[in-house]
């Protein structure tokens, strides 16, 4: 890590996911960047797949309830509702991370001498 003080901004798992990630792509052992390399987007989309069928299965309870007069009681105040779309949300952009930083690290895997290149840059304190 730097000694540099950083304002990274609001804290979020993609957030911590992207800061952690910087802090060491170009340090890491390769053996960690294949391990992201090989993994991270698979299981990105695997769980993207998991969170579809959660969705899914969300949206028919809350059809269920709009065609029930007496509803079932899901979702059926805003703030269920927003609680709902918030971690929706936020699980939707760590994965998105996640999955960037398999690309990335393919990337690396493939171009070993450009990840050379940027840590060489960042010793010398180059951006």
């Amino acid at each position: 890590m730097t000694d540099k003080t950083h304002d990274y901004g609001v804290f979020s798992i993609e957030k911590a996911l992207s800061v952690l990630w910087k802090e060491c792509e170009c340090t890491a052992p390769e053996a960690l960047i294949e391990w992201f390399a090989s993994h991270a987007t698979e299981e990105a989309g695997r769980q993207l797949l998991n969170l579809a069928e959660v969705m899914e299965g969300v949206g028919c309870l809350v059809s269920t309830d709009a065609n029930n007069t007496s509803g079932a009681g899901n979702f059926q105040d805003g703030n269920s509702v927003s609680t709902l779309l918030f971690s929706l949300s936020s699980q939707v952009s760590a994965l998105g991370e996640l999955a960037a930083i398999g690309g990335q690290a393919g990337y690396w895997l493939r171009h070993p001498d450009s990840r050379k290149a940027m840590a060489a840059a960042m010793e010398e304190g180059q951006p």
